[in-house]
Order: C-alpha cells, then structure tokens, then sequence
C-alpha cells in the first residue's frame, strides 16, 4: 500500500511539475483518489454503503475548494500589488 500511496504522490508531482497548474494537479490528484478509494470499497464489498450522496462531505468539499480559491486570488493580489515603501 505505501508503495502505491507513493506511486501515486509522484504521479501526482510529476503532472505539477509539467502542468505548473495546482487546479489541475488536484483535480488530478482527486479522480486517482477517487478511482482508488472506489477499487478498495468494491473489493471489500462496502460499496453499496455509498449510493447515496454524503451531504456533510459534499459541503466540506466545496468549502475547501471555496477557500483554496479565496486563499489563491489573495495571493496574487498581494504579489500583483507592490507594497509602498
């Protein structure tokens, strides 16, 4: 398992380094993630347990990408603005 887990965390850094775009190495990151977890559910037969959406998890989601973004356009509007001296 950790030597998928890193297979994966080098994929991963492999597709920034080429891409240079974070949106798209999580977006990346994500649907291995996603393939992954839905491969162990299936294989241990736990799959049935998720048909239905986790509201929870949903909001959280879109909160964390909310704030990625937030976080981002404040960034580069502090490096795109000069600090006055």
């Amino acid at each position: 398992m950790v030597v998928f887990l890193s297979v994966i965390g080098l994929l991963t850094s492999v597709f920034f380094f080429v891409s240079r775009d974070v949106y798209g190495t999580i977006s990346f990151h994500n649907f291995l993630g996603i393939f992954g977890v839905i491969g162990a559910l299936d294989a241990s037969g736990n799959l049935t347990s998720f048909e239905r959406p986790i509201i929870p998890l949903l909001v959280i989601a879109v909160v964390a990408v909310a704030l990625l973004v937030a976080a981002h356009v404040l960034w580069l509007n502090s490096v795109a603005e000069p600090t006055p001296h």
